[in-house]
């Protein structure tokens, strides 16, 4: 998964399972769900939305 930030590449994450065409929807949907605290914590953060503290 490729991570942008301002319009760049930001780094990507490796860690993602080699899954099957037809399972990627399904899967991507699962992880946005599943990380979707951490997520836009990240985007609030980097776009100064919200003052957040790591």
């Amino acid at each position: 998964m490729d991570v942008y930030r301002n319009g760049e590449k930001y780094r990507r994450a490796w860690d993602f399972p080699e899954i099957d065409l037809n399972d990627a929807p399904g899967y991507c949907r699962e992880y946005l769900c599943r990380h979707s605290d951490w997520l836009l914590s990240r985007f609030e953060k980097w776009h100064g939305l919200r003052q957040v503290t790591d």
